[in-house]
């Protein structure tokens, strides 16, 4: 099967006048380079499987929900905490929404009615829950076909940043939100922390990656900032890329890591 790719430029203009998008386009290209590198995963792991028919489970639907729904040829279903989402993660025909609390699995099993799937995607999910992660992965693990990959991204918890905040003095996480729907980061990981999760829970690591996906030089919403406003963010963009570049990747922002049973 051939590997289709997309870059960031192209993740941006295709989704950002979509229904539902209005008010997000900042944080869409935030997000693009993220985007990016989890398509280019995905679509390895599609190319790897010589199956016709291939599943994909993509818990906590979102912008890559469509990302995937629009450049694979593969049956995505969507797991989720609310109603079916609308708009540009909505099932298509013969696709499935699963609405499943991931925080009861401290109290019940998770849902029998899901069928293992090829690929199961958590793409920034798991700093969203205040349970034990070893509680969730023991349950999605039985919607993750023997010899099918389970795909995590999640910010790294001990990248450079957040370190210098640290020694500034300030906390260099987010606050919990008031709002129950989108409580915000409960607890980010490092590689070894998640590392160790995924052995208790019987799960191997194929491969793990730190990158720095936060920052991309063509964000096009900075053209809308002009002066010395605008200067100032993209020189900053400029020379976190460059030291980026130079950093060893345990400094580095975001956590890909593709695991497998």
């Amino acid at each position: 099967m051939n590997q289709p790719t997309i870059s960031t430029n192209e993740i941006y203009e295709m989704l950002r006048h979509t229904p539902g998008m209005q008010g997000h386009t900042a944080s869409l290209a935030l997000h693009a380079k993220r985007y990016e590198r989890l398509f280019a995963t995905v679509s390895s792991l599609v190319s790897s499987i010589d199956r016709r028919e291939i599943s994909i489970l993509d818990v906590g639907p979102w912008w890559q929900t469509a990302i995937l729904r629009t450049l694979l040829s593969v049956h995505v279903d969507t797991m989720g905490l609310g109603e079916a989402p609308p708009g540009i993660d909505q099932p298509r025909g013969g696709e499935n929404y699963y609405q499943q609390d991931l925080n009861r699995a401290v109290y019940e099993e998770y849902r029998a009615d899901i069928p293992p799937h090829d690929i199961v995607v958590m793409a920034e999910v798991i700093e969203h829950l205040p349970i034990a992660p070893t509680h969730m992965l023991r349950r999605i693990k039985q919607y993750v076909k023997r010899g099918g990959f389970l795909i995590l991204t999640t910010p790294n918890a001990v990248s450079l940043e957040k370190r210098i905040k640290l020694m500034k003095g300030k906390v260099p996480y987010t606050l919990i939100s008031e709002d129950p729907t989108y409580p915000s980061h409960f607890r980010e990981y490092t590689v070894a922390e998640l590392l160790a999760f995924a052995r208790v829970c019987g799960l191997n690591c194929i491969s793990h990656k730190t990158t720095d996906d936060w920052y991309w030089r063509y964000n096009p919403t900075l053209n809308s900032q002009t002066g010395l406003q605008g200067m100032k963010h993209r020189l900053g963009i400029r020379l976190h890329e460059t030291i980026g570049a130079l950093l060893p990747d345990s400094l580095k922002e975001s956590i890909l890591m593709v695991l497998t049973h």
